[in-house]
């Protein structure tokens, strides 16, 4: 007979798992984890030497999520800050908008009541409702949007 049929216990070692053959039946004897890089029998090994190494585990598990919530919040907080920015520079240019409107109908109005003064104190032109010159305009226009602070 061989040798390794006459023992009655073999221990082989099979992806990991410590395997004790005892006449033809397997049990299992520790289960070997890798953690960290280092490979502990988790049967002999004594509980007080794993408490170490998990409460330093779960230690900066715990300041990891402190971290990543205080990232979050940071960037939530510079996108809110920037949407108030994005928000005022629209109410500003609206502002503009309807600065620039307002001065064209009140420039348009003053060239019509210029142009009607200068065609009734010189007999060289005949006035017709609603017309002007478009030099005054343009003067009256920038001198509005001066006025106002817009250019």
């Amino acid at each position: 007979m061989d040798m390794a049929e006459n023992r009655s216990t073999q221990r082989t070692r099979h992806s990991g798992v410590v395997l004790n053959v005892m006449r033809g039946n397997l049990h299992r004897v520790a289960r070997l984890t890798p953690v960290a890089g280092f490979v502990f029998n988790l049967k002999y090994m004594d509980k007080n030497k794993l408490i170490l190494p998990v409460s330093i585990l779960l230690g900066c598990i715990i300041l990891g999520g402190f971290f990543y919530a205080s990232q979050v919040s940071k960037q939530n907080s510079i996108e809110k800050q920037q949407q108030i920015e994005l928000r005022a520079k629209k109410e500003q240019n609206d502002a503009v908008k309807l600065g620039k409107a307002f001065c064209a109908s009140d420039a348009e109005q003053i060239a019509i009541e210029e142009y009607k003064d200068y065609c009734t104190v010189s007999n060289y032109c005949t006035y017709k409702e609603g017309t002007f010159l478009t030099a005054q305009y343009d003067s009256a226009y920038k001198r509005c949007l001066q006025s106002k602070g817009i250019e």
